[in-house]
């Protein structure tokens, strides 16, 4: 199932309720996404957003009495759409709505934060870091990184996405999936 267009012009806004999918469950989502920051995000240099240099010129029109809108913070709002979009196309269908709402209200919000991270990480100069004492030292930020990565990869379990993918794999467009089936049908002809 495609995301249907409600849920998808509404990504990324701060409503919980994203509607009715196929016409019988409603979606609910927290995958609201902060305005972009500009120059003070750490990410700037980098980013391909391609409304990062208007933001400066909408803080300033603001800071005159212009009600002018700072757009959401491009990176994420993709990021979050493609994760949405990921969900629907495998899943949606086979879903109840409890899951959904464990999606929407749990995983969602974790990608979010997981996104967060990355972007953090992504203004480092270094991966390392000296302590006082002039140890090197790995920077927590990727301990933080890889904490949310298994957080998410519990949630999946716990909402019973991954028994979705081992009962029908054959549905699936994911292409690790289209991996783990090749490798299989290797090991099995291997025996």
């Amino acid at each position: 199932m495609e995301v249907p267009s409600n849920v998808a012009c509404s990504i990324g806004n701060q409503a919980i309720d994203k509607g009715n999918i196929g016409g019988q469950l409603r979606f609910y989502a927290w995958d609201a996404v902060m305005p972009c920051a500009g120059r003070i995000c750490p990410a700037f240099i980098s980013c391909t957003f391609v409304g990062k240099n208007k933001v400066e010129e909408i803080v300033a029109d603001r800071e005159r009495g212009l009600e002018e809108e700072i757009p959401r913070c491009g990176i994420m709002q993709n990021y979050l759409s493609s994760i949405t979009d990921i969900i629907f196309r495998n899943y949606a269908e086979d879903l109840t709505e409890a899951q959904l709402y464990r999606i929407g209200m749990g995983l969602i919000p974790s990608y979010r934060q997981l996104c967060r991270l990355k972007i953090a990480e992504l203004g480092l100069d270094s991966v390392t870091y000296t302590t006082d004492k002039g140890e090197p030292k790995m920077h927590p930020i990727f301990n933080a990184i890889r904490d949310q990565i298994v957080a998410i990869e519990k949630m999946w379990h716990t909402i019973g996405l991954n028994k979705l993918d081992d009962m029908d794999l054959d549905k699936s467009n994911n292409a690790y999936d289209a991996m783990q089936q090749e490798a299989k049908a290797y090991m099995a002809n291997k025996k």
